[in-house]
């Protein structure tokens, strides 16, 4: 792995601990998720991931662009929660602070190029949406391996498609490319949390509702330990890091998008119960 990101052939994307809903935690357990993940990948593979990638998270809440920025992302790919009058499938999208990042919504999610035989199907739709001759088709899915066969369907596409280049490529490409087209993106204010395109499952806020009101009485109470261990450190006390670390762990796991939301099966949550 550290020999492929080296050479450029792979691209670590979002980075985070876990891929968190980002409707329901509170900011600072968001920020946890991305500074326990981005400082994995720092210490692993010597990389800062510059692409904050939202592949499957219900509805992306309007604090987002501020939070990405000052994380050091410089782009965001996401697929639920886009409205319906955004016409452009690239937009700078515009926080609450007035915070602005370049954005990528996902017309045809994640695995848009994963059915090669629909190619040419999938590259009219995406098309449709995309605002410059630069169109994202994401290969694979969740819990599956590379696809050994896309070289190979990219060279017949290229040989058979003479006036659309297709390009393995990796996001940061993607985005240096859209940047590099001149192209005046238009700006998208506010929260992103529409189901008329993708669904964003609003019903899951209330899913498992002892779920919830568990995280938000946890997160509260570890904010809160972290400042009185920082005052009795200040007195002479030894500080829990290593106690405090695992918790911050514990909660970003629960805010994982398909656990906070408690959209799974019964035996998922037994852990949960347990971390309380």
């Amino acid at each position: 792995l550290k020999k492929m990101i080296k050479a450029g052939k792979l691209e670590i994307v979002d980075g985070q601990y876990l891929m968190a809903d980002t409707m329901l935690p509170c900011g600072e357990v968001l920020v946890r998720e991305i500074l326990i993940g981005k400082r994995y990948c720092k210490e692993k593979f010597g990389v800062e991931v510059p692409v904050a990638w939202v592949a499957d998270s219900f509805g992306m809440n309007a604090q987002l662009p501020q939070i990405y920025k000052k994380m050091g992302y410089k782009w965001l790919a996401f697929r639920r929660g886009a409205r319906r009058d955004i016409k452009e499938s690239e937009f700078l999208w515009k926080g609450l602070d007035g915070t602005t990042i370049l954005a990528h919504w996902m017309p045809l999610g994640y695995r848009a190029g994963l059915d090669i035989d629909k190619w040419e199907q999938s590259f009219v739709e995406l098309n449709k949406f995309a605002c410059s001759p630069n169109i994202l088709m994401p290969c694979g899915s969740g819990s599956m391996p590379p696809q050994p066969e896309i070289s190979q369907a990219v060279r017949n596409w290229n040989q058979t498609q003479p006036d659309i280049e297709m390009k393995i490529a990796t996001p940061r490409e993607f985005f240096q490319s859209l940047e590099s087209s001149g192209k005046k993106f238009e700006v998208i204010e506010g929260e992103l949390y529409d189901d008329e395109l993708v669904d964003v499952f609003p019903q899951v806020c209330s899913s498992r509702i002892w779920i919830v009101q568990g995280f938000r009485e946890c997160e509260g109470l570890l904010c809160t330990a972290e400042e009185f261990a920082t005052i009795a450190w200040l007195l002479g006390a030894p500080y829990p890091a290593d106690e405090l670390r695992d918790a911050w762990k514990e909660i970003s796991y629960i805010a994982f998008h398909d656990v906070i939301t408690g959209c799974g099966v019964d035996e998922i949550y037994e852990d949960v119960r347990e971390i309380f």
